[in-house]
């Protein structure tokens, strides 16, 4: 499963953040347990982990990155 979306470009010198962060999480959460629904599930599974990518963080953003 995966999202795709245009993000704005930062201005110069500007901390890159990922806009909607909160909102593409959920709607992954809610597509994950619509796939996991069974007759053994019907309320369908949580993930065990949640695992992010990120390039290049800074010095500066690892504060605002782990939170």
């Amino acid at each position: 499963m995966m999202d795709i979306r245009a993000q704005a470009k930062a201005g110069r010198g500007a901390a890159e953040v990922i806009q909607d962060l909160d909102s593409i999480v959920t709607s992954m959460l809610l597509k994950f347990k619509q796939m996991t629904v069974s007759q053994a599930t019907p309320e369908g599974l949580r993930p065990r982990k949640i695992i992010y990518y990120r390039d290049g963080v800074g010095e500066g953003q690892f504060g605002e990155v782990i939170n």
